[in-house]
Formats: C-alpha cells, sequence, structure tokens
C-alpha cells in the first residue's frame, strides 16, 4: 500500500479564513445563479437561500492507494446509522478499482481495509484502471447488509468511447452491525466472489426515451458527459429502492433520478424487464445531480453544474430539500468551501433530527484525502 497520500487537518482558524475567503467569492456567484436554482409547485422564484460555511473539517488518518484514491473521491455510505459516535463506512473514489471501508468519527475519518471492485484486465484482457464509481449507498435487508456502488455509466468528458468498468453496479455483502464483509479476501487482486456486478443498468438507461438519445451502449454510439451524455454521480437508498441521480443530461432546468428495486436489478431472470420510474427535481438550468441522501421525508441532493464546468474557476454547491416524488425542490443553503477549487462530491446525513438543522458530511473530488467537512443545513 503506498502511503503518504492522507489529508493533513487544518486548524479551525484557517478553515475559518479560508471559508470566509470562499463564501465571499461565492456570494457572488450565488448571487446570480441562486434564482435558477429550483423553483416551487407554483413556478414562484425561491427565497434566497444562506450561504452555510462549515463548522469543521475532519481529519483523515491513514494512507491512500496513490494519489487518484485520494484526490478523486466521490461518495461515503455508512451501515452504521445516522447518530452513532463512531460510524462504519465506505468511501468510493472515481479513480481506481476498489472501494474503502472507513470510520467515520466526530473529528476524524479512519482509513481501513480496500475492497476490490474489478481486477486490472476486463473479461477481454483490456487494462481496468478505474471502474469511475460515482455513488454509494447502503441497504439493510432483515439481518442482512449491502453495500451498492455504482459507476457513471457514460463515456468520459471528451471520450465518447464505450469503457466496460464504467458500466456496473456493485453489491458487497456486510454484517449490518459492523458493517465489515461477511467474507474474506475481499482485498485481493480479483474481486471476491461475493462481490456482486451487475450490468443491468446500461440497457434499462438506454430504454428510457428522455435518456437514449445521450446515453451509451457497447453496441451504439456514446455521447460523452461535455455533450451532455448520460452520467449518474448521485445512488441514494429508500424502503428497498435504489435512487440513480444523474448530473446529465439535464432538460429544462431539471435532473433525472431514476429509482428501481435494488433486489431486482441482480436477479438475471427479473432485471431486463424491470422498468426505471423516471423522476425529475427541478434544481435549475445547468445544474445537476452530485450526490443525494434519504432523510425524513424525501432527499437531500447535493447540486453542482452538470457540464458547464471552467477548469480553474470555482462554482457554487447546494444542497435542496425533495420529496422524492414531484419536480419541485427547496433550496436549502449554499455551501462555502476551504477548498474553492475542489468540487462537492458526496453528501452523508450525520443527523437527522425533527426541529434541528441538518448535519452533513460533504467530501470533495480535487482536493487530498476529500476534505471532509461538516455543514450545519437549515431543515425546510
Amino acid at each position: 500500500m503506498a502511503s503518504g497520500h492522507a489529508a493533513s487537518p487544518l486548524s479551525a482558524r484557517r478553515i475559518g479564513r479560508r471559508a470566509g475567503l470562499a463564501a465571499a467569492g461565492l456570494a457572488l456567484a450565488a448571487a446570480s445563479l441562486v434564482p435558477a436554482y429550483a423553483h416551487g409547485p407554483d413556478g414562484a422564484p425561491p427565497a434566497p437561500a444562506a450561504l452555510v460555511a462549515p463548522v469543521r473539517q475532519l481529519e483523515v488518518r491513514g494512507a491512500f492507494e496513490g494519489k487518484a484514491e485520494a484526490k478523486d473521491i466521490s461518495a461515503i455510505a455508512c451501515a452504521t446509522p445516522a447518530g452513532a459516535a463512531a460510524r462504519a463506512c465506505l468511501l468510493v473514489s472515481d479513480g481506481v478499482r476498489h472501494a474503502r471501508l472507513v470510520t467515520v468519527a466526530a473529528d476524524a475519518i479512519m482509513l481501513g481495509a480496500p475492497i476490490t471492485l474489478a481486477a486490472k484486465e476486463d473479461e477481454m484482457g483490456a487494462r481496468t484502471k478505474e471502474v469511475d464509481a460515482e455513488g454509494a449507498a447502503f441497504v439493510r435487508a432483515g439481518e442482512r447488509g449491502y453495500y451498492y456502488v455504482t459507476g457513471s455509466h457514460g463515456a468520459s468528458r471528451g471520450s465518447g468511447s464505450y469503457q466496460s468498468a464504467r458500466f456496473g453496479l456493485f453489491r458487497i455483502p456486510v454484517d449490518p452491525a459492523t458493517g465489515m464483509p461477511s467474507f474474506g479476501g475481499f482485498d485481493g487482486p480479483r474481486p471476491a466472489p461475493e462481490v456482486a456486478r451487475t450490468g443491468a443498468l446500461e440497457g434499462l438507461i438506454a430504454a428510457v426515451p428522455e435518456l437514449a438519445p445521450k446515453a451509451c451502449r457497447r453496441d451504439g454510439p456514446c455521447v460523452g458527459l461535455d455533450a451532455g451524455g448520460v452520467n449518474i454521480e448521485g445512488l441514494a437508498a429508500k424502503d428497498g429502492d435504489l435512487y440513480f441521480g444523474l448530473r446529465a443530461p439535464t432538460v429544462d432546468g431539471r435532473a433525472f433520478v431514476l429509482r428501481l428495486p435494488a433486489e431486482g436489478l441482480f436477479d438475471p431472470a427479473a432485471a431486463p424487464a424491470l422498468r426505471p420510474a423516471v423522476l425529475r427535481a427541478r434544481l435549475g438550468a445547468h445544474f445537476g445531480i452530485r450526490d443525494l441522501v434519504a432523510v425524513a421525508g424525501g432527499f437531500l441532493i447535493l447540486a453542482g453544474l452538470d457540464v458547464t464546468e471552467q477548469p480553474g474557476l470555482s462554482y457554487p454547491s447546494a444542497v435542496h430539500f425533495w420529496d422524492g416524488v414531484g419536480e419541485a425542490t427547496r433550496l436549502l443553503a449554499v455551501l462555502a468551501s476551504a477548498h474553492p477549487m475542489a468540487k462537492a462530491e458526496g453528501l452523508l446525513v450525520l443527523a437527522d433530527a425533527p426541529g434541528e438543522d441538518y448535519r452533513l458530511l460533504v467530501v470533495f473530488d480535487s482536493a487530498a484525502g476529500g476534505a471532509p467537512a461538516e455543514y450545519r443545513v437549515p431543515r425546510p
């Protein structure tokens, strides 16, 4: 295991200073972008959202396997419920072939063992550098527990070429009490037999009329991310269903969410006959889903620009409440960050107590160790 790729903790004074500078810049951006973010059922513009700075930066303890894992953090999900002092979780990076077990405490994330998702070569002998894992969720089914990890199911920016490794949905069985895999050999050179992979989502996405022109298939043309091609970046679980949040495409200020039964996707007989429920969330022009998580009464969506980023420029990320049914969303906060060039990619609920602000953990892409930070976001 390579060492030296863990994030260094920032002092509270440095966090405040950096977040304050970021907030000043984001305030200007948010002033022009917030009115386009979300609208209620009557189409009226929302009230201005709070600009929220992190209340604490978490330290990352341990070592990643190289720079790609350390700087390409994309998602986090936990088996242990919110509110626990130490939570067993899974951290996902989009530039590697594995996910990583971690423990989330009040002030730190402790890195554990990797779980291999793909071998170095695919079934055709092609080298696999990454599975482009973008979302993670945990599902408890009776006495069983499963982590789910989804690839982007799309072509890379500027590529337009099909890469089979990106089109997987993975299921990892774990003990729901400990969050640990219920099998051994999970960190070997090849995935353990217990780590299931399905490619069923590829065909199901291509069968959705609104998404078909932007989908990527093994046997057809691919549209790259920079041209609005299909790209999954968020994954949430609720009542036995998986909710796949799309960064792109977006249509008329609406982002897509696909709802499918978790069990059915891994049933070879049932999966081909599944039809995803196509849901939409109104986030505003050019904003897509970077992550989503289930909360009481619905979901929180982490929104960011879909495909219009400019290299070297910061842009606002925001948290919306969505009921999971209609299109309307409620903009809750625009996030300031101590790392203004990083992109907010992953969302974890630390606490969802009635009458209190949400306590959220946000992890960032393009920042060492994901720069995990806690935010307090007002409830709708």
